[in-house]
């Protein structure tokens, strides 16, 4: 489980097809040895994977092909950042929201507006994902937790703080990139109580 607080940013220095998966391994000086050891559960771009190598500078994880074809794993490239954050222990403070790390779907980025040092940005959402997005709801968005401003038929309006846009990836995106989403858990376990 994560909170959708990011720790740090990697680098995507290498992507090699092996039998089955595509490995990428990833730069980061920012998390203990201990964070990316062997066999833990990491957050890259808000995707809950495996690290499957560790040295004291980077980190692999394998991505199957069902990984690949649900987030946007499929696009990304050697040179390319990608946001991390560990998971959350009992000592952590859970500052975001729930993130299970489980992507919805691909959102693209339709827009970017600067307001002030603030950023708004307008995502397209899926059709079957629109159902979960609530003005005021929580999304995570490239492993980011963040607040719908507004949500119409098919996209929702977030703002980005100075903060946020400096720590994490969408200030390297242009527009029609393609985004990683998880929709609030508490939405989905709402409506199954609803549907019986």
């Amino acid at each position: 489980m994560f909170s959708g607080i990011i720790q740090s940013q990697g680098t995507i220095v290498d992507r090699t097809q092996k039998a089955g998966v595509v490995q990428f391994r990833i730069q980061v000086s920012e998390l203990t040895t201990e964070q990316k050891a062997l066999g833990n559960s990491i957050a890259v771009n808000g995707c809950c994977v495996t690290v499957t190598e560790s040295t004291h500078q980077d980190f692999s994880v394998d991505c199957s092909e069902e990984t690949l074809r649900l987030t946007n794993f499929s696009d990304l490239r050697v040179g390319d950042r990608v946001n991390i954050e560990s998971p959350v222990t009992l000592q952590t403070a859970l500052h975001g929201h729930i993130v299970l790390g489980h992507i919805d779907g691909l959102g693209t980025l339709k827009r970017v507006e600067q307001k002030g040092e603030s950023f708004v940005i307008e995502i397209t959402v899926p059709a079957d994902l629109m159902r979960y997005m609530a003005k005021k709801g929580s999304l995570t968005v490239n492993g980011i937790s963040l607040t719908i401003n507004d949500a119409s038929a098919d996209s929702v309006v977030l703002t980005i703080i100075p903060h946020t846009w400096r720590v994490t990836n969408l200030n390297t995106l242009s527009l029609g990139a393609k985004l990683n989403l998880e929709a609030d858990m508490l939405a989905r376990y709402v409506e199954r109580l609803m549907l019986g």
